[in-house]
């Protein structure tokens, strides 16, 4: 910076008070610790959110598909009679 540049704001006062600089200061680190623990708890409670509904729905598909065992001319049988897995796999049908 040009020597008269330094001059001239070694002569300007400040542009707003410096009285309160220290309180502001010290909100705006309390305003951003609330912030962070505020997300920390956010964020926690959206993962075991997920994964209580991640674990429901497995334990509910598990249960549903042990209920309902596809027949033999079901479309998405897994084992279907004439499945080249099953033919290849020699399994007997």
């Amino acid at each position: 910076m040009p020597e008269p540049d330094l001059q001239k704001l070694l002569e300007a006062g400040p542009d707003h008070p410096l009285a309160t600089l220290e309180t502001d200061i010290w909100a705006a680190l309390d305003r951003h610790t609330h912030a962070r623990r505020l997300f920390k708890a956010v964020f926690f409670a959206q993962t075991a959110v997920l994964a209580a509904v991640m674990i429901g729905s497995a334990a509910a598909g598990f249960r549903l598909t042990s209920a309902h065992r596809p027949g033999v001319l079901d479309v998405f049988s897994p084992r279907p009679t004439l499945a080249a897995s099953t033919l290849l796999g020699h399994r007997k049908p």
